[in-house]
């Protein structure tokens, strides 16, 4: 079994934790309810068990979630295929059900003509913009990025009971690096906000074109979130280094077979020299992280006990 595979696996089979979440979305913002806009988070998931959790737990009762997912992988050094579509295998899990809002999945089947490197991530767009396209008539408002671009709840809920400003506008969101309490200057960034990252983005479900959008669009910014990236949980970094195209490395057993620590070091060390101590003003931290403090560690900088366990059998 190839490592991508194994650990692939391996993250299914110690999915989800367990933590009960309690919102606090009153009052309403805007004076109430004065509207009840339709919202649909849209996404594509790769291999981000924990991450979706965080998410469900977010947006439950304030968004619907579209969740579509293909099983080629966008490292063009990879040459093998995800074992299986991940959310049908955690569907199933009380831990990643929700309780008032509606999952949609559908399955990328397309495949890749070639090796080029950003080919299979606008594969993987256009799937997610032609899944948008056939739920849209149902919503009022559509929000679109990768699993790990997550609007804060409060943000969502402006944008349900408010006037909307017009769209489409990008987010501008917080980005720790992987661990909170920091934040990083990002290259993607709106106008005076230099530590806030410019996704998702936000659009009328009427827009014929919603994709992800890398620089920011014009104008204001919708504000307030956290950028899950750099996640320092060894199995998610390891599936980076095999599954991300902006990684593109090749990666093998034996360079995962080191030092649990230090590998965790070294990912906490990411571009170090751009991240300062402290929340930008755009960070909101998802409900699950803030009020499960203890249940996906390494948002904080300690050694989560899947992870060990993870490192043990790998040096076996």
């Amino acid at each position: 079994m190839f490592l991508a595979e194994y650990t692939y696996r391996f993250i299914v089979a110690t999915a989800g934790v367990t933590c009960s979440v309690q919102y606090n979305d009153f009052p309403l913002p805007c004076g109430g309810n004065q509207y009840n806009h339709r919202i649909l988070f849209a996404t594509t998931l790769t291999y981000e068990a924990d991450t979706l959790q965080v998410v469900l737990a977010e947006y439950d009762g304030v968004a619907d979630i579209l969740i579509t997912e293909n099983l080629n992988i966008n490292n063009p050094h990879e040459r093998k295929q995800k074992p299986f579509y991940l959310w049908p295998q955690l569907k199933s899990m009380p831990q990643f059900a929700t309780s008032k809002s509606v999952v949609h999945f559908k399955e990328c089947v397309k495949s890749r003509l070639n090796r080029d490197m950003w080919e299979q991530e606008h594969i993987n767009d256009m799937c997610l913009r032609d899944a948008i396209l056939d739920v849209a008539h149902n919503y009022d408002v559509v929000v679109v990025g990768s699993v790990d671009e997550i609007l804060a709840r409060g943000t969502l809920l402006k944008l349900k009971y408010c006037s909307l400003p017009a769209l489409p506008l990008s987010g501008a969101i917080g980005m720790p690096m992987g661990k909170l309490g920091r934040a990083f200057k990002t290259d993607w960034h709106h106008a005076n906000r230099e530590k806030s990252f410019s996704l998702p983005t936000v659009y009328a479900a009427s827009y014929d074109n919603p994709v992800r959008h890398i620089p920011p669009l014009p104008g204001p910014a919708i504000v307030g979130g956290l950028h899950m990236t750099n996640y320092c949980f060894l199995p998610a970094m390891i599936i980076k280094e095999l599954w991300s195209t902006s990684y593109g490395h090749s990666f093998s057993l034996r360079d995962a077979k080191t030092d649990l620590n230090r590998q965790k070091q070294k990912c906490y060390s990411m571009l170090s020299a751009r991240v300062s101590e402290g929340h930008s003003a755009e960070t909101v931290v998802p409900l699950f992280l803030a009020q499960c403090t203890a249940a996906l560690p390494a948002w904080y900088g300690n050694v989560d006990r899947r992870e060990t366990r993870f490192s043990n059998l790998l040096n076996k």
